[in-house]
Parts: C-alpha cells; sequence; structure tokens
C-alpha cells in the first residue's frame, strides 16, 4: 500500500508517544495495523506486550481481525518470518486490545485494593442503569406530587399538555444526559 507522508511517519515514529487521529475511512486501522506488524518484525516487540485500545467492542474486534490477517500474510509472503508471525498469532489470543472502558475495567479488577474498591464490585449494564433510572424518576416526581406544589402543576402544564408523564420524563432524562456529557456538570 502506499502511505502518504503522514502515515508513514506514523508507522515508523519510535522512541515517544504518537496519537493518531483521522476522519473516519482515512486509513488510520490500516496505519495502525502496519505499525504494528513493523513493532513485531523490526522491533521484536511481542503482541502480548503491547496495550491497543479503540473506543468501541467493534472497533477492537476489526483491529484483532485486521492484525491477525496481517500476520498470515506476512507468514506467506515471508517464509523466513514464519515461526515468528506463528508465535505472535498464538500470543494475539491473549492480547491487550479492547476498548479504553474494558482496559480500565482490567486495571481496576487487578489492583482493586490500590483503587480503594471492594474487590467483588461490578459494573452496571445497560439494563440496571435503565431500571435505576426510572426508579429515580418515580421517586422524583412523587416526590413533587406528595408536596402538592402549584409551581410543579404548572410545569406539568407547560411541557406536558397530554397529561401524561411521559414528555417530562424524555425532558428531564435528556437534560440529564447533556448535563453528564460535560466535564464538570455539576460546578
Amino acid at each position: 500500500m502506499k502511505w502518504t507522508k503522514e502515515q508513514q511517519q506514523a508507522i515508523d515514529e519510535r522512541g515517544r508517544n504518537i496519537l493518531v487521529a483521522a476522519a473516519a475511512g482515512s486509513g488510520k486501522t490500516a496505519v495502525l495495523v502496519e505499525r504494528i506488524k513493523k513493532l513485531i518484525i523490526e522491533d521484536g516487540v511481542p503482541i502480548d506486550r503491547m496495550l491497543i485500545v479503540t473506543f468501541t467492542n467493534a472497533a477492537a474486534a476489526e483491529m484483532k481481525e485486521k492484525i491477525r490477517k496481517a500476520l498470515h500474510k506476512e507468514a506467506e509472503e515471508h517464509p523466513e518470518n514464519g515461526l515468528k508471525m506463528r508465535q505472535q498469532l498464538a500470543l494475539l489470543l491473549r492480547a491487550n486490545i479492547s476498548t479504553f472502558h474494558a482496559f480500565a475495567l482490567d486495571v481496576i479488577r487487578k489492583f482493586f485494593y490500590e483503587a480503594d474498591v471492594e474487590p467483588g464490585f461490578s459494573i452496571c449494564d445497560d439494563a440496571q442503569r435503565t431500571i435505576m433510572k426510572e426508579d429515580a424518576m418515580d421517586a422524583l416526581l412523587e416526590q413533587w406530587f406528595d408536596q402538592d406544589d402549584q409551581d410543579f402543576y404548572d410545569f406539568l402544564g407547560w411541557y406536558s399538555a397530554d397529561k401524561n408523564q411521559n414528555k417530562i420524563r424524555a425532558i428531564i432524562d435528556e437534560t440529564y444526559s447533556t448535563l453528564m456529557a460535560m466535564p464538570h456538570p455539576w460546578d
């Protein structure tokens, strides 16, 4: 493949941290796979000694598969590297290629005592999160209804003319999501 000057620099750069940032479809994954392949072949870095993180599970799976294909292709095209590539393919099964979240979770699980968390902690999944949010919303609205406050009834009238709480719930949920996307939502 013909690389741009910037892509080739990202592939070849050594001895310092780099950031590869580009638009979707620009070849970031191909560049990173080539960089990883060169680190294995030229620098002798085993794949299971690298940390490769992405933003999504799909991207992590795609990265792992592309690395696997690149190592296979290298073994076929350069038989002198065949044994090394087969060893790396075996190591690929335990390589640390995951999302940022999965990596952080793994670190916390291994070093829970340093993070001052219980060893059996768990992460809330989407279903649990939805139930907890609905329970909190129920408690919030119940609290306001119990206060029998006219301002609250006016608020309901302005934003939920259909006498249904669903629109109010959606507004509160959207506001909460917007706030949580900010760096310091409660400052």
